[in-house]
């Protein structure tokens, strides 16, 4: 009898041991790793709605055009990671010509992008054509009409440095943006 229930409480042990090993490990890979936000307002309508939460990971990442990011900027308008697209990188001149968007002379094909018919449409403070600095990022919201971006003085260029992290999937509704 004494022998079954050693057996039993290193059973039990062996468990809870097996279980503070994953907590902790869950708790390192969140923390190094990846990262969870929550999409807070409707600048990335369609493709992202308020309230749905995302993990995002910086490991290894190089900013590319047409990634979903998350990033800090510091003097934003609010103290909360922000959720855009990437549209252009260091050197990238951008250029507007009413809904259509050009990288280096080249029109986007934007298929995500969504124009609110009940909002009015946003200038870029920089004029009808910027080129991005080096070391930094453009950035635009989806909801082209419903966002401040980087064409807005409150958010402006974004120092690839406040980049916290590329979007790899939305995880309320789960649907996973990376793409090929």
């Amino acid at each position: 009898m004494e022998f079954r229930k050693n057996q039993k409480r290193c059973s039990l042990l062996e468990y809870v041991e097996l279980l503070l090993a994953a907590v902790l490990l869950a708790l390192l890979v969140v923390t190094f790793f990846v990262r969870t936000c929550t999409v807070d307002g409707k600048s990335m309508n369609q493709t992202l709605e308020n309230g749905e939460h995302l993990l995002a990971t910086n490991l290894f990442y190089t900013p590319q055009h047409g990634d979903v990011i998350v990033f800090h900027q510091t003097g934003a308008y609010k103290n909360e990671p922000l959720v855009k697209r990437v549209i252009g990188v260091a050197g990238d001149v951008i250029s507007f010509s009413g809904k259509t968007v050009y990288v280096n002379g080249v029109p986007l094909d934007e298929e995500y992008a969504y124009f609110d018919t009940n909002s009015s449409r946003i200038d870029c403070v920089y004029g009808s054509s910027v080129t991005v600095p080096d070391g930094y990022l453009f950035v635009m919201g989806d909801n082209r009409n419903n966002s401040l971006d980087s064409r807005s003085a409150e958010i402006g260029f974004v120092d690839e440095r406040r980049v916290l992290g590329h979007v790899l999937l939305r995880f309320s509704p789960f649907t996973v943006l990376c793409g090929d």
